[in-house]
């Protein structure tokens, strides 16, 4: 259990750091190192995320750093996108799923290296994009994420908080507390949607991995505000390319 505990401290702390991110390694820690099938630990790592959000949005809303109303709002949107992903993930074979993971590791990792290097174009906090084309814009960005969390059992926080930045107005710190209203409400569908398989599910690993990440999201708010987030985000996107080559491999010999 304490390797569980150890993992579960690093989604925690980049969770609270980033405001996302450390849930996408829950994924492939619970198939390769716990021994979950591909579809439980997607379901499996939305219980490590509903903790360690908790723990997130209370640290983030003492700091004043939490748009309820946009979050709840982006939060709401997307459960739709959660249940069609939570079925979608039930027909594909598991080793398939997982060559799929990695290969959203690489989008991912990359999106945040994009994103270290030309810095954040986060918009003042009093203007948002507007008009029938924002709202739009907003509704589809809101289904994507979802259809992200119930299909490979991730946060989609390197989606959302652009999002909340460029189309919602918010600041990038008050993006940062704020996806993580919206991974909350997002996992708690992909649970609801995945419920009948919730008996299937090691508890025991995912207690301590979540009980872990509830007091490491505290430390990671901390850090989030004082160490730069292009150190944080070239770090992680360093390591989910190393994740990402190591589940493609594992993936495709079990294949072949």
């Amino acid at each position: 259990m304490l390797l569980a505990m150890l993992l579960g401290a690093v989604i925690g702390l980049l969770m609270g750091a980033l405001g996302g991110g450390g849930a996408i390694l829950a994924v492939p820690a619970l198939v390769f190192i716990f021994g979950f099938e591909p579809q439980d630990a997607t379901l499996g790592s939305l219980v490590v995320m509903v903790a360690g959000t908790v723990s997130g949005i209370v640290n983030h809303a003492k700091m004043g750093s939490v748009d309820l109303s946009k979050g709840v709002l982006f939060g709401v949107l997307g459960i739709a996108g959660t249940y069609v992903g939570r079925y979608l993930a039930g027909g594909v074979d598991g080793n398939a799923l997982m060559l799929t993971f990695a290969a959203l590791l690489v989008v991912v990792a990359s999106l945040m290296i994009k994103n270290a290097a030309t810095g954040s174009q986060a918009v003042s906090g009093d203007r948002g994009s507007g008009g029938l084309m924002g709202v739009i814009k907003i509704i589809l960005a809101a289904l994507l994420v979802g259809v992200l969390v119930g299909f490979f059992g991730v946060g989609g926080g390197f989606m959302i908080v652009p999002t909340l930045t460029l189309l919602m107005g918010l600041s990038m710190r008050h993006a940062v507390g704020t996806s993580l209203v919206v991974i909350f409400i997002n996992s708690v569908a992909g649970l609801g949607a995945g419920f009948a398989q919730l008996n299937q599910l090691d508890w025991g690993v995912l207690s301590a991995m979540a009980g872990a990440a509830v007091l490491a999201a505290l430390i990671g708010t901390r850090i989030g505000a004082r160490v730069p987030q292009k150190m944080l985000k070239l770090a992680f996107a360093t390591l989910l390319y190393l994740v990402a080559i190591y589940t493609a491999i594992n993936s495709f010999l079990a294949i072949i």
